[in-house]
């Protein structure tokens, strides 16, 4: 088992019995395994996580319609992206895991940058995807991006829970293994 995950996460891991899959996925699917139990499978799921990989980031989120298809069977669907999406297409991917029955639960990871601009004077944004550059200066921008930012979090949060979809917001600058666990335990209060 990887040794970047926490020994609490490794160890439940390997003592669960329920079925786990993975799909690895850009704009096309780049590794898929089907849901089995068992600690080589587990292994196996971990060693893909970790492995250096170079992919082009995902425009678009018609693949999860794809990755839909690959599952057969109701389940729990995890979802660990940026969402750097149209709203409304990434939302119609989700529904078509809820069409299939699945529960959906969608942890959305950004940087500190990407939710608030912490920082100071001279700035210069480029686009990872088109290179496009824009420079100017943090606070003649701040209160703008920090409104927008807003939004499109308040449109997938609404777009979520009218789907009976989790949709928790992860920072990149708090452990992963915290948040997790943190999330786990609100939601075991639930049932």
């Amino acid at each position: 088992m990887p040794r970047c995950l926490p020994r609490a996460w490794r160890t439940w891991l390997l003592g669960s019995r329920d079925a786990v899959g993975l799909t690895l996925f850009t704009d096309r699917v780049v590794e898929h395994f089907h849901s089995r139990a068992g600690s080589d499978h587990l292994l196996s799921l971990m060693s893909a996580l970790v492995a250096p990989r170079q992919h082009p980031r995902a425009t678009s989120p018609r693949v999860l319609h794809e990755i839909a298809e690959l599952m057969p069977r109701r389940g729990l669907v995890v979802v660990i992206s940026d969402l750097y999406f149209d709203s409304a297409e990434l939302l119609s991917a989700l529904d078509h895991f809820r069409h299939y029955g699945h529960d959906v639960l969608v942890f959305h990871v950004l940087a500190p940058l990407e939710r608030k601009m912490p920082v100071e004077g001279a700035v210069k944004l480029v686009d990872v995807e088109t290179g496009e550059a824009l420079e100017t200066m943090a606070h003649e921008i701040r209160e703008s991006f920090t409104a927008a930012v807003g939004r499109w979090l308040d449109e997938l949060n609404t777009g979520c829970l009218a789907r009976d979809i989790d949709h928790v917001n992860l920072v990149t600058d708090q452990p992963l293994d915290k948040a997790l666990m943190d999330y786990c335990v609100r939601r075991s209060h639930l049932f």
